[in-house]
């Protein structure tokens, strides 16, 4: 009885596992900024606060190319970027990295079946202006598929 309740639990895994990723199918999607808010606090060198509040409504006046074609990596403007996670007809993926005077990060998650991608940043830096923002971008897109 032990050894049959395994095998069907294991069928059963692998019948889950090939029916979600049987949803990620390739896609291709062009993007504009829908809705943004925004946190920003920054200080000057010396300590004085220049910057500590929240916005709506900012414009990117650029556009958001993401193209799949299946395995772990996602296109977004042409440059490869590794797939953090997936399921079923969901992806979420990251674009971030350091500079010279602070970090940053984008993540995004894209979701095939409501054909939505939303997206979030967060910046810290410590250049002449020393700060810290968030951005929360809804967007609005065409897919191709």
């Amino acid at each position: 009885m032990f050894v049959k309740i395994s095998i069907t639990a294991l069928f059963a895994i692998l019948f889950v596992s090939v029916s979600a990723a049987d949803d990620l199918l390739p896609f291709s999607a062009t993007c504009k900024d829908k809705q943004v808010e925004a946190y920003r606090y920054a200080t000057d060198v010396n300590g004085k606060i220049i910057n500590d509040e929240w916005s709506k409504g900012e414009k990117f006046q650029s556009k958001w190319h993401f193209k799949y074609t299946g395995g772990d990596v996602i296109l977004l403007d042409g440059k490869p970027f590794p797939i953090i996670a997936k399921s079923g007809p969901c992806i979420i993926f990251s674009d971030g990295g350091e500079a010279p005077f602070g970090v940053g990060i984008w993540v995004y998650a894209i979701n095939l079946k409501l054909k939505r991608i939303v997206a979030a940043q967060v910046q810290a830096g410590h250049g002449i202006i020393v700060g810290i923002k968030t951005r929360s971008v809804c967007l609005d897109c065409d897919f191709d598929n």
